[in-house]
């Protein structure tokens, strides 16, 4: 055993090779998939390229709920289920959840405790209605120009431009792809937001900006279920309040919460 949580992201600095695999690709093995995990090129892009395409366009059952549709939607690469959480802070950066930049968190990081801080939820893939695609940050071409996601109400609007591949490629980590944070309830009317780069290929300054307001959801009537820390499964309803699902989003924020409350 590491004694460690896996990365949530692993990004080298390197201007365009960023290589930016989930915490899910450090999973494999643990969930009988190691033939998946050897196929992995840690020293490739986790996103693009034929280095890593076999095990990117490969579907796991273990990542995937029966409630959702399951069609590849970025060419032949896999779609999933469920996503990490990054905390309830916009960055990806040293913020207060389980998983996120290069982390490498104990079971002792974890100071609010283990059965009230949730690891992983859920969320489904695009299906060509806006509402359920990822929006970007006004001005992200997504290719050059990205500012980052510093303000939800003024940023995030379903008129901005879009990227149409929720649920896609359990192996990349990004906002959408494999990353949600608890800014906001499950299932929540508003959309989804990105902004900055996080593909592999990135310059430094546009993957710095990389942030999220991705809320978890599901196709389940009533809200999601819900990986804590400790390795208990417990089903979230949407109506939560947003305080304590921020608090159950947080590692040390040193927020009281009941068991009776969610």
């Amino acid at each position: 055993s590491l004694g460690v949580f896996p990365p949530g992201r692993i990004r080298s600095h390197l201007d365009r090779r960023q290589l930016c695999f989930s915490v899910h690709a450090h999973l494999l093995p643990y969930l009988e998939e190691v033939p998946v995990y050897n196929a992995i090129n840690f020293e490739a892009g986790a996103d693009t390229g034929l280095e890593n395409s076999t095990a990117r366009e490969r579907m796991l059952a273990v990542f995937l709920c029966p409630s959702d549709t399951h069609f590849s939607i970025q060419g032949r690469d896999a779609v999933h289920d469920y996503n990490m959480n990054t905390g309830t802070e916009y960055g990806v950066v040293r913020c207060d959840g389980i998983f996120f930049e290069n982390s490498s968190l104990r079971m002792r990081d974890i100071a609010d405790g283990s059965s009230r801080t949730v690891a992983m939820s859920e969320t489904f893939q695009s299906d060509f209605n806006p509402m359920n695609d990822v929006i970007l940050t006004p001005g992200n071409d997504n290719k050059t120009t990205a500012p980052p996601l510093t303000d939800y109400e003024t940023q995030c609007f379903v008129t901005n431009n879009r990227i149409t591949d929720r649920g896609s490629r359990w192996m990349y980590a990004a906002p959408g792809h494999s990353m949600y944070n608890h800014r906001r309830p499950p299932n929540d009317p508003g959309v989804d937001c990105r902004g900055g780069l996080p593909h592999h290929i990135a310059l430094n300054a546009l993957a710095d900006n990389l942030t999220l307001d991705v809320a978890a959801r599901s196709k389940h009537p009533g809200g999601v279920h819900a990986l804590f820390c400790d390795g208990s499964v417990r089903f979230v309803g949407s109506s939560i309040d947003r305080a304590v699902w921020r608090a159950l989003g947080s590692r040390n924020g040193q927020e009281p919460v009941s068991g009776a409350e969610f």
